[in-house]
């Protein structure tokens, strides 16, 4: 006998991956080029079982008319993708009895499973606003028709990979997402896919890079002197110079970044009030290194952190260990060098005195020893008060540094009082070692106080010259019993 039957008794297929799913019938036996010499025909049927017909697949029942010598035909069954989530679903197919008796079917029952597929379609209207380290995307979901049921979620990968990439909640309108992370200043390539329970559809892209990094600095410098007593084109200059130097520092190898002077200068000056210079720049940070991470360098070098804060009444610079110095701009205590210490000056040329003449002579030594000995202890006492005068601190003519960060930018210098100390250089020389403090500012910066250099000591004072010998007088002086004796000296044309 001759046998036909399905080619296969189960067949699946994924909604939206293909419009229909072609389902075979074949003979079996006999076999050979022509294994049933006459026609015949079969019913193909279908019907629901979990699938529902026109909402999950089309009606395919047909009579399949087979020629003479056939061996195979195949009927194609519509596949309707809903865009709805939902489980597997089953369609029946069957075949009826043959045309012709001498034929028999079998395999003659099978299913089609559909199951719900990823979505076809990427997001639409992908795109991204990149700030510093944080970028805003936005988005439209994919088409309906590309869906293929609920979108679950959206997955944002980039490359490089900031430190978080969250995935959003289920959105079937348009999306946005915040991310943080980024580097700044880098070039990013971001994609964004749709999900629904099936996984993730084909991604749309964006491209960007990341702003320039920033972070803003101000230095306020405050000079104590009255302002009839400024010279304002000095001032300028010096101002400048420090602007100058400022920008250097940061474009040196200490700090990767530049700075942009974002005011040069203003001042305010009142009747009791002292000269303002403030000088305001913009940390522009690199995806190396962040503008936080160069306020807390620039705080660091403030409050201590192993590098030193150097005065140098020159101007404001860095050395390789990244310390800076600050100089001073108005008060001229402040970049005039302390006076050296008084040095005892040489003893004069003394004559040794002659055969015949030591009373002469003895009265000469003994001045010259008074002399030396006077002269010697006045050095002493100056160099004693030069070092405890500069060891004093004062702020009666002191320069005053402030720097601080304007409010609200990262990274903000705390106002808590800061006790670490520094030492002070003058014109390139150490006069001597300050304990400077630095203190709050009263806008969050540091003050930092320049000490005044001691005023130069006064010139020792001269002693008397000696009284010049007098011949005595001709006229006898009285004389008192020896227990009781006394030296008068009788200078001529005085009354005695």
């Amino acid at each position: 006998d001759a046998v036909i039957g399905l080619e296969r008794t189960l067949y699946s297929i994924q909604e939206g991956s293909a419009p229909a799913v072609e389902v075979c019938i074949v003979v079996y036996r006999p076999t050979g080029i022509c294994p049933i010499p006459f026609p015949f025909s079969v019913m193909f049927s279908t019907s629901d079982l979990t699938a529902v017909v026109d909402n999950d697949y089309l009606d395919a029942d047909t009579i399949q008319l087979f020629g003479a010598c056939a061996t195979k035909r195949c009927i194609s069954v519509p596949i309707v993708d809903d865009s709805t989530e939902e489980p597997d679903e089953q369609v029946s197919i069957s075949l009826g009895d043959p045309s012709d008796s001498r034929i028999t079917a079998s395999p003659r029952q099978g299913l089609i499973n559909i199951t719900d597929t990823t979505p076809s379609g990427s997001p639409e209207m992908f795109g991204a606003v990149a700030g510093e380290r944080e970028v805003e995307f936005s988005w439209s979901p994919p088409p309906p028709t590309q869906q293929n049921g609920v979108i679950t979620s959206y997955t944002l990968s980039c490359s490089p990979s900031p430190s978080s990439l969250p995935q959003s909640p289920s959105s079937q309108s348009s999306g946005s997402l915040s991310v943080t992370g980024f580097s700044p200043n880098t070039l990013y390539s971001c994609s964004l896919t749709a999900n629904n329970s099936q996984g993730s559809g084909p991604p749309a892209t964006a491209i960007f890079t990341t702003q320039q990094d920033y972070a803003y600095f101000q230095l306020r410098l405050k000079g104590v002197l009255p302002c009839p007593n400024v010279i304002a084109t000095l001032t300028e200059q010096k101002l400048k110079d420090v602007e100058t130097k400022i920008i250097q520092i940061f474009k040196a190898g200490c700090a990767e970044c530049s700075s942009n002077v974002l005011d040069e200068q203003s001042f305010s000056c009142f009747e009791e009030s002292p000269l303002f210079l403030t000088y305001r720049a913009r940390l522009e940070g690199t995806s190396e290194r962040d503008s936080g991470s160069l306020v807390s360098l620039i705080e660091a070098w403030v409050r201590g952190g192993g590098a030193s804060v150097i005065v140098t009444g020159v101007l404001m610079t860095v050395d390789s260990q990244c310390s800076v110095t600050i100089s001073s701009l108005s008060d001229p205590e402040c970049s005039k060098p302390s006076p050296p210490p008084n040095e005892p000056k040489p003893s004069p040329t003394q004559t040794l005195p002659t055969a015949g003449s030591d009373s002469t002579a003895a009265i000469i030594g003994g001045v010259v020893a008074i002399v030396l000995i006077i002269a010697i202890v006045v050095t002493i006492v100056v160099i004693a008060a030069l070092i405890l005068k500069n060891r004093r601190l004062t702020t009666k003519t002191a320069e005053k540094f402030e720097m601080g960060l304007v409010p609200g930018s990262p990274g903000v210098i705390p106002t808590s009082t800061n006790s670490a100390y520094h030492t002070v250089k003058k014109e390139g020389r150490v006069t001597g070692t300050y304990d400077i403090p630095l203190r709050a500012g009263d806008e969050g910066g540091y003050d930092i106080i320049c000490p005044s250099p001691p005023p130069p000591p006064p010139p020792p004072s001269r002693p008397s010259p000696p009284p010049r010998p007098r011949p005595p007088s001709q006229q006898s002086l009285p004389k008192l019993p020896e227990s009781e004796e006394e030296v008068y000296e009788v200078i001529p044309g005085e009354d005695n």
